[in-house]
Parts: structure tokens; C-alpha cells; sequence
């Protein structure tokens, strides 16, 4: 091989790693990180309001109104616990993780409403 076409290739390679950087960067942005103590406190809440909600419920109702009826229960689960030490932004965000795994997809859910995804390659629970 020449060196003008290890030189190309060279260049074409960075090229490509530059982008996936950048679109990995930009997915970032779009995709708020979990914490572990919004994870933990997604999970507690969660197993509360499946004890408290009829889920079965909820297949009936519009997506809109389902979403309604978790975020009102867990926003009610919310104020009878003193000790959570989350901020509101990250309130909400616990309970649209909860919408979206009574509801959806659970934490494919931020992948397919963002557009400029258009493939989901799963490769186990910690390689999406």
C-alpha cells in the first residue's frame, strides 16, 4: 500500500472518529445522565406506586391520561417522604423515568423520541 493511501485512509479514520465523537457528545446533551440517587429513588417509588396503582388500569386509558394519573400518585408518594434529598429537576425527572417504564420503553424511551436517531442497537444493559 502507498503511502498516499495510508496517509487517506489515516485521515479517513480520524475523520469518522471525530464525527461518532461528536454525535456521541450531542446524544449526551439530549439524553440527561441518571444518577445513582435518582435511580435508587426511581426504584423505591416505582415498587410504591405498583402497590398503590391498579396497572391494569392504565392499558385502558390514553397515553396522556395514564401519565396524568402516575405523575399525580407519584408526586403524592413524593411529598410523604421526608427524607428524599432530590432538587424539583431532578423530581421530575424520577417520575418521567417511572412514566416511561410503566408506559413505555423505560430508558429506550429518550432514544426514540430523539430524530436524529435511527437505529437502537441493544448489545446487553449497559451497551446501548
Amino acid at each position: 500500500m502507498s503511502l498516499k493511501n495510508r496517509i487517506t485512509q489515516a485521515v479517513t479514520a480520524k475523520k469518522a472518529a471525530e464525527s461518532a465523537d461528536l454525535i456521541e457528545e450531542k446524544r449526551a446533551l439530549k439524553t440527561p445522565m441518571i444518577t445513582a440517587e435518582e435511580q435508587e429513588w426511581a426504584l423505591r417509588l416505582h415498587q410504591k406506586l405498583v402497590k398503590i396503582m391498579d396497572l391494569s388500569l392504565i392499558t385502558s386509558m390514553e397515553e396522556n391520561e395514564a401519565r396524568i394519573q402516575i405523575r399525580e400518585v407519584a408526586h403524592r408518594l413524593i411529598s410523604e417522604v421526608d427524607s428524599m434529598t432530590l432538587n424539583a429537576k431532578s423530581r421530575q425527572h424520577v417520575i418521567k423515568l417511572i412514566e416511561d417504564e410503566i408506559l413505555g420503553l423505560g430508558p429506550l424511551e429518550p432514544l426514540l423520541t430523539d430524530h436524529t436517531i435511527s437505529d437502537i442497537l441493544v448489545n446487553g444493559y449497559e451497551n446501548v
